[in-house]
């Protein structure tokens, strides 16, 4: 019979060097795309040696991967009835705990930490697939609530769900870039969202 192995528990000093690591990658971001980084540029900047580095990652997409996975952590699943519940909202969440649950237009609006990610467009894509593989299976649940009889695949989904937030999080770069009041224009593509996902059969 095979034995499994348990994932190793991490000790205290692996986490803080990983969460330096992480920190370093963001602070990056803030400068440099992705896709222009180093692992020699994070290193000098957090003080760690490659050797620590490759210890704990095997590429800067990995820990890029980590860091993705830790904001959708946060953001939490955006069921379609949120789009709903948010049209109309006058303000950006402004503290770390509010966006939990909110629309991916909202999370690009608020203060939060992972903005840097969100600014980059070398790593847009890899982004919102994972964004969206979070949320797929609760966003099939809130259409079928709604259209128990529906046909639609999850593949289908997943594409609209792609095609969704992408469109979300280019209007709302262009709201900012253009100086424009975002809490006016995301109703709109709210209902417009909510209207196209209703007509699912």
């Amino acid at each position: 019979m095979e034995k499994t192995t348990k994932p190793r528990k991490k000790d205290k000093r692996s986490i803080a060097t990983e969460r330096a690591i992480k920190s370093c990658l963001l602070s990056a971001l803030k400068e440099r795309r992705f896709a222009d980084l180093t692992v020699s540029e994070i290193c000098r900047t957090s003080g760690l040696t490659r050797a620590t580095f490759y210890q704990h990652y095997g590429s800067l997409a990995d820990v890029l991967d980590e860091i993705l996975d830790d904001m959708t952590d946060e953001m939490g699943d955006v069921p379609l009835e949120m789009c709903e519940s948010c049209s109309g909202a006058r303000r950006a969440p402004r503290s770390a705990r509010e966006w939990r649950g909110m629309p991916f237009c909202h999370f690009y609006a608020s203060r939060n930490p992972y903005q840097p990610l969100l600014e980059d467009n070398s790593i847009a894509e890899r982004l919102i697939e994972r964004v969206v593989d979070r949320n797929l299976d609760e966003l099939m649940l809130s259409i079928r609530r709604r259209h128990p009889d529906t046909t639609v695949e999850m593949l289908q989904l997943r594409y609209l769900n792609i095609f969704r937030i992408s469109g979300c999080l280019a209007a709302a770069k262009a709201a900012k870039r253009n100086g424009h009041d975002w809490s006016l224009v995301q109703p709109a593509l709210d209902s417009a969202i909510v209207a196209a996902l209703e007509t699912l059969d």
